[in-house]
């Protein structure tokens, strides 16, 4: 995911046949275009930038079949969900993740996003 700034984000990760929730569906803000992603080594890491290339530093790490998947990254709206923050702004408990990252089996026909950024500025 290349947001262009830093922070500390939640991340949800989905493996097809799961998707996004209902509730992440209705506070989806933009979804990414497709994204490919190579798994060679049954493993998936996610971690922040300075981490990568270090497994062993990884915030996630989940086993995936080797192969070729189609990722798509959606921002969700954590914040609109009523109770979804605390007074000061803080995500609650239950609030949902700022990022659903949604892997899924490639096709063979989709058409990857090849830009570093993840989703395109508005304008």
């Amino acid at each position: 995911m290349g947001i262009q700034s830093d922070g500390a984000f939640g991340v949800r990760a989905a493996v097809a046949p799961d998707g996004l929730t209902e509730r992440e569906q209705r506070y989806a803000i933009v979804a990414s275009e497709p994204n490919l992603l190579t798994v060679r080594g049954g493993e998936v890491c996610l971690s922040g930038i300075e981490n990568v290339g270090s497994p062993e530093h990884a915030t996630l790490r989940m086993p995936l079949m080797d192969g070729r998947y189609t990722v798509h990254v959606t921002l969700v709206g954590w914040d609109e969900e009523p109770g979804g923050a605390n007074p000061d702004g803080t995500p609650t408990e239950s609030a949902l993740a700022d990022f659903v990252v949604a892997i899924a089996p490639a096709r063979g026909s989709e058409t990857y996003r090849d830009k570093e950024a993840t989703f395109d500025r508005p304008g």
